[in-house]
């Protein structure tokens, strides 16, 4: 399916451009690169700092830079597609994932545990893809360990989050971040069945649109997360005996 409606020049620099499934990937990364660049003004503004120290969390600074590169290594992938290509969507994925859970364990007014974690996490993380890619370049494919690092990071992350006593400003955006990302999973699972019953590849660019819903609502999350929300106490009325 061609758009005839572009510049030809545009198809002559990049002839993937001419397939519907090119464009609608390139254009569902850009979102990414947006919800990055906002994760950054919220840093210049002070969100997402130690509410002790005044300092910008490590791993929330990891995270939204690794948004940019993640919609930069998405849309050369789509571009360009190639197995080589594509190490470089997975690495930024795999930095951003890390960074996502040390920064959740990071949540509260004097949390630390995940700036400490967020050095050797990201080895493991970063491990999984070189692993993988060193596995393809052998002949024998191997996606285990970086399929078993997406899962564990964001269900830390969620445990971490939810399974404290007090709570966090941002819960709610978290609440419906993760629920996004769920969803963008489960689409991913069926784009096969999507394509077959379509004749367009519209699975992976909603997948793409889900997930950046969900980093967005999750950078917003952290952002307002620095420090806790006091706990409501409920007001209780003591009757006094008459005389």
């Amino acid at each position: 399916m061609e758009f005839v409606l572009l510049p030809q020049f545009v198809f002559l620099l990049y002839p993937s451009l001419a397939n519907f499934s090119t464009i609608a990937n390139v254009v569902t990364s850009l979102p990414f690169i947006a919800v990055g660049f906002s994760g950054v003004r919220h840093l210049v503004a002070g969100s997402g700092r130690n509410a002790v120290s005044g300092r910008p969390r490590a791993p929330f600074v990891a995270f939204v830079l690794s948004l940019i590169l993640v919609g930069a290594g998405s849309i050369f992938y789509h571009l360009f597609p190639s197995t080589e290509h594509l190490l470089w969507d997975r690495l930024p994925i795999a930095v951003c994932l890390a960074a996502f859970a040390c920064a959740i364990a990071d949540t509260g007014p004097d949390s630390r545990i995940g700036s400490a974690l967020l050095l050797p996490v990201l080895v493991v993380s970063v491990s999984s893809v070189l692993y993988w890619h060193v596995s393809v370049t052998r002949g024998h494919e191997e996606l285990l360990p970086y399929a078993a690092v997406q899962v564990c990071t964001v269900l830390w992350a969620g445990v971490s989050f939810f399974g404290r006593r007090t709570r966090h400003a941002g819960a709610g955006d978290l609440r419906w971040g993760l629920a996004a990302y769920a969803l963008g999973r489960i689409v991913e699972l069926f784009q096969q069945q999507i394509y077959n019953k379509l004749g367009l590849d519209l699975g992976h660019p909603l997948k793409h649109l889900l997930v950046a819903l969900a980093v967005f609502l999750i950078v917003r999350a952290l952002a307002s997360s620095g420090g806790q929300q006091p706990e409501i106490v409920p007001l209780r009325l003591e009757t006094v005996p008459s005389d």
